[in-house]
């Protein structure tokens, strides 16, 4: 299969799991529980996994004992590798305001809404380690 062609697959397939996610919330602006809808698509210039993405990740998923070695979670995003290789899992999370846990010991900081957006951009352009 050329390149070309598995990179749009991969996307498209991304964009559905996104899709999945926003269940019936992708009508509205927010879905019923407050939490405001992201926008699916993949900007023209995907946000800069370290510029970006990676101090997101470092400030409210890498911290706290969770997405860390040994952490409360079994997924590691301390790196890239990690991050990458649960992007898909991510989409629900953020579609819904799921992460980082209300409950978390310590409390955690809440995720603002336009790093919520820049996650999901990075995720829906094919989480590219730029």
């Amino acid at each position: 299969m050329p390149r070309r062609l598995f990179i749009g697959l991969a996307i498209s397939g991304i964009a559905a799991w996104a899709a999945i996610g926003a269940g019936a919330c992708s009508s509205s602006s927010q879905t019923s529980g407050g939490c405001p809808n992201l926008d699916l698509n993949c900007p023209s210039s995907p946000p800069s996994w370290k510029t970006a993405v990676q101090p997101i990740v470092n400030t409210y998923c890498a911290t706290g004992g969770c997405h860390v070695p040994g952490g409360s979670s079994p997924y590691d995003y301390t790196n890239y590798a990690g991050v990458k290789a649960n992007a898909t899992r991510m989409i629900t999370q953020l579609q819904r305001c799921l992460m980082p846990l209300a409950d978390a010991s310590p409390p955690p900081k809440p995720l603002p809404d336009a790093d919520r957006q820049t996650l999901m951009y990075w995720v829906t352009c094919g989480a590219p380690d730029n």
